[in-house]
């Protein structure tokens, strides 16, 4: 990952060294970007160019053959697998009852299940998955970066590419995520997590009193009302 946002930087063996070199490339990536929107076409590139060629296409067609429930709760049950290095442990969770979730009809808890008829549970089982402290929001410190270099790359990637919707909710006072497979995300404009000012430790704030690094939104993007 370090290579396609430093392209041309071999990344070094050292594990410690790898996420602080893929941690100032995203702070970097941030900076020197025009501004929230080329940050995030960025950051899709980058997303993939490390999915194998097809992947997208051949993985959609292959989810499509099964419920959608199944498709989502086994990409959560997958998810934990794949985070640690990088942003840290995660364990699977019921979808959050304030995510609306595309298909809302009680669901299976299994095959098997379905097979038998058995009762059924609430929509959005362990369709979720709870990151618990991700590394890159803590150690960035840049709101622009969870929303423009992750998070809408990542929904954009996996809804409109794959057609597996997933919706990312970071919590910037705890640094939890909240994935949310089966959800189709909001707008950029109607999401809260692009209307959050940055961190005073904001790794792209230039100055401690620069509040904001000002690469969340652009200036025609109108954020949602404030939740205060």
């Amino acid at each position: 990952m370090e290579r396609e946002l430093t392209p041309g930087r071999k990344a070094r063996g050292d594990d410690g060294d790898d996420f602080a070199d893929v941690r100032d490339a995203c702070l970097r990536l941030v900076r020197e970007s025009s501004g929230a929107r080329e940050t995030r076409a960025k950051g899709l590139m980058i997303i993939r160019n490390c999915a194998p060629p097809g992947f997208a296409g051949a993985f959609g067609g292959f989810l499509r053959l099964f419920p959608k429930w199944f498709a989502a709760r086994h990409a959560a049950a997958v998810t934990p697998m794949l985070l640690p290095w990088l942003v840290g442990e995660a364990e699977v969770n019921d979808a959050p009852e304030d995510v609306a979730l595309d298909v809302s009809d009680d669901v299976s808890t299994s095959v098997f299940a379905a097979m038998i008829g058995a009762p059924k549970v609430r929509a959005g089982y362990k369709q979720g998955v709870l990151l618990k402290r991700c590394r890159v929001l803590e150690e960035t410190g840049c709101a622009a970066v969870c929303a423009n270099v992750c998070k809408h790359p990542t929904q954009k990637f996996f809804t409109e590419e794959i057609g597996l919707p997933v919706t990312l909710t970071p919590n910037y006072e705890t640094f939890e995520c909240q994935f949310t497979y089966g959800a189709t995300p909001p707008s950029v404009e109607a999401d809260p997590a692009f209307a959050s000012p940055c961190f005073r430790q904001c790794g792209v704030s230039e100055t401690l009193r620069d509040a904001e690094c000002g690469n969340a939104l652009e200036s025609d993007e109108s954020p949602c009302a404030s939740s205060n």
